[in-house]
């Protein structure tokens, strides 16, 4: 059975009271990324909420970042009679510290609905688990698999979930975020890399009064290295280089034997991120200081999510359900980056911001708008359910890549 727009619209009214009740419950659970007991009860929410509604459920114990433990993974699959195999993204972590939820609660004022993780990515989350709860009772079976995947550290740059949204990106022919939609409801088709890099350097104390000769200062080093980095800002299109810490030295009569430098590259697609780290690691290679020995390490390494030809029949497709609900729907970069970075890497066509509207994400007037609630999922719901027959050739060649 097809879906129409209008049938999925009113089944989207219809899941309306019960999605803001879900939103509130969630919203009033702390979930930063390194809580795991908090990201848990997201977890066992989405458990409960994906069995009632007739999905299978695999739940994965957390692993551990950095000596920390995080929450489980969650996997909710339905299936159909259809061909295509379809993956939506969303994440039940957040930036917000415990206790949060109790100095800042759920509240509605104005058609926007405020409380920490309102728009990200909680209400996408749920956007997600409502879709598939709406393709079941609109008997809607065009797809083969439509997969959720829920993490618990996106917000963290998924350290333990990014080789599992790479092999489930892999095993589909499209890709669907449910981070919120941007402020005017564009949709999201390229985001920046992202990596983080520090750079230690080693010098050679000294007195400054009486051998200052035979000091070599790592602190003088890191400052002119700085100074280049940040010039990288003006040299290279595409790229942009944060120094966002400099330590070093012990005293200040003593020739600084040790500092560090801390940045963040953020990346265009093109020039592409590997061209960005080797800038800096071009810098970090200049003897700025004789007897200054400088190295660098690279963490939490994100590919920048490209604009894919592919992702057009999907955009098309998008656009098309949205004029039938009567709104239109535009599409835009970004420089953060996010859990489809990853999933566009694998070579499968992806689209973001598939989530209700929402803005000021990871502040204290972070909103919804629940105007955008129902015909966003609906436009989610009908969109999966045509896209098998508007995405034939897509997933053939995305299998052949």
């Amino acid at each position: 059975m097809s879906l129409s727009p209008g049938a999925a619209y009113a089944l989207a009214a219809e899941r309306y009271p019960a999605f803001v009740a879900d939103l509130a419950t969630l919203v009033g659970i702390d979930s930063e990324s390194s809580d795991a007991d908090g990201v848990n009860r997201i977890a066992d929410v989405v458990c409960d909420r994906a069995l009632r509604s007739g999905c299978r459920v695999e739940r994965a114990t957390g692993g551990t970042h950095g000596g920390i433990r995080l929450g489980d993974r969650v996997v909710v699959r339905r299936s159909g009679s259809g061909t295509a195999r379809v993956l939506m993204l969303a994440h039940m972590d957040t930036v917000f510290a415990r206790g949060t939820a109790a100095a800042r609660p759920f509240r509605v004022a104005d058609g926007r609905a405020y409380g920490p993780g309102v728009c990200d990515d909680k209400a996408g989350l749920l956007a997600g688990l409502t879709v598939l709860d709406i393709l079941a009772g609109a008997q809607a079976h065009s797809v083969a698999e439509v997969v959720l995947l829920c993490v618990p550290d996106e917000e963290i740059g998924s350290p333990t979930s990014r080789d599992e949204i790479a092999r489930l990106a892999a095993e589909s022919d499209v890709v669907l975020s449910l981070e919120g939609a941007r402020e005017d409801g564009s949709l999201v088709s390229s985001r920046k890399g992202i990596a983080d890099i520090t750079v230690t350097l080693t010098g050679r104390a000294a007195h400054p009064g009486v051998d200052f000769e035979r000091g070599a200062n790592a602190v003088v080093a890191a400052a002119l290295l700085v100074a280049d980095a940040h010039r990288i800002n003006a040299e290279v299109p595409g790229v942009r280089v944060n120094v966002g810490r400099i330590s070093g030295g012990e005293r200040v009569n003593v020739v600084a034997a040790s500092a560090a430098v801390e940045l963040e590259v953020r990346v265009d697609p093109q020039p592409g991120l590997d061209e960005a780290i080797g800038r800096v690691r071009r810098l970090v290679d200049t003897p700025y200081v004789p007897g200054v020995t400088a190295s660098m390490t690279v963490s939490n390494a994100c590919p920048p999510m490209r604009r894919d030809p592919r992702q057009d029949v999907v955009l098309d497709e998008v656009r098309s359900v949205a004029r039938e609900l009567g709104f239109a729907v535009g599409d835009v970069s970004t420089g953060g980056a996010a859990d489809a970075n990853y999933a566009a890497a694998a070579g499968v066509p992806t689209l973001d911001g598939l989530g209700p509207v929402g803005g000021d994400d990871h502040s204290v007037d972070e909103w919804l708008d629940l105007d955008s609630v129902v015909p966003r999922i609906a436009m989610l719901a009908c969109l999966i359910a045509r896209l098998p027959a508007a995405i034939g050739c897509v997933g053939a060649a995305t299998r052949a890549d």
